[in-house]
Order: structure tokens, then sequence, then C-alpha cells
């Protein structure tokens, strides 16, 4: 009994560092879009006006 204990606690950390690297790396991804799209729009705005 305490065996499969110790898996479960196992298999739900294991899951929950899974989600988390997913969920940093999407985070990560939009901000690095937000930034793109920013600076993209800036240089635009500057070529428009020269």
């Amino acid at each position: 009994m305490v065996k499969d204990y110790f898996r479960s606690i196992l298999t739900g950390t294991g899951v929950l560092f899974v989600l988390f690297g997913i969920a940093t790396s999407i985070q990560y991804s939009l901000i690095l879009l937000g930034v793109g799209v920013g600076i993209g729009s800036i240089l635009y705005l500057l070529w428009r006006l020269l």
C-alpha cells in the first residue's frame, strides 16, 4: 500500500512538472509574439512617417 502511495505521488509530481513546463513555454511564446508585433508596428510606423 505504501508503494502504491509513493508511486501515485511520483506520478502526480511528474504530471505537474510537465504541465508547468507547457504553461511556461506557452507564456514565453506569447510574450515573444507580443514583443515582435510591438516592435514590428513601431518600425512600420516609423517607416511610414519617414
